[in-house]
């Protein structure tokens, strides 16, 4: 088990490591080909069958493809994977490990190095592992779930907040709703609720 206090984030950085980056490791483009050539998410789905809510994630940058997928939806738009996806800065970094393998954690409330064991023992002794920073106190994921749930059931009951996260009504399909929304929702939920535990990793050279 391995448990190690430091004295502030510069001390992390300056050992090469830094908490995994939260951007998606891949840039895409396919929202700008489908204007392009004229096409809607269903119209690709059915040229290319890959389902409409793997397509929706692929736009959201929430799922990156892979290698038979890329080339399928670049095949039927006839443009090149480079064109569709680009990776970032986040793609460029690998997990810091420790002996014997170990991944490496930091606690970022209280900076503490720590290896899994040593993450999964303080798990079990203070299940408390959000920093809520709209009422700036740590919840449980089960508080946190419940937080996202209730925003969630009141966001779809009240037509306004529903409008500013969708946009134009009459032109979004009425069974999209509750998924733009929920969304739209979690987006914002990762800002407001931080890991108290995030996983640890150095740039690889390019």
């Amino acid at each position: 088990m391995y448990r190690e206090k430091v004295k502030s984030m510069n001390e992390v950085y300056a050992r090469g490591y830094r908490p995994e980056p939260t951007e998606p490791p891949v840039l895409c483009f396919l929202e700008d080909f489908l204007k392009l050539k004229g096409l809607t998410v269903s119209e690709l789905s059915e040229k290319t069958g890959i389902s409409r809510q793997t397509l929706h994630n692929i736009l959201k940058g929430v799922y990156t493809p892979g290698v038979d997928l890329a080339l399928k939806i670049g095949h039927v738009l006839g443009v090149s994977v480079e064109s569709l996806f680009e990776l970032t800065d986040a793609a460029w970094v690998s997990r810091v490990k420790i002996k014997g393998e170990r991944t490496l954690y930091l606690d970022v409330i209280n900076l503490f190095l720590l290896d899994k064991e040593a993450k999964e023992e303080e798990m079990k002794a203070d299940p408390a592992i959000y920093y809520d920073r709209k009422t700036k106190r740590m919840i449980t994921p089960e508080e946190k779930e419940a937080i996202e749930k209730k925003e969630l059931e009141e966001t779809l009951k009240n037509p306004k907040k529903v409008a500013r996260l969708v946009g134009d009504l009459e032109e979004v399909d009425k069974r999209s709703i509750p998924r733009i929304v929920r969304e739209a929702l979690e987006e914002k939920h990762q800002k407001r609720f931080v890991p108290k535990y995030q996983l640890l990793v150095r740039t690889i050279p390019r």
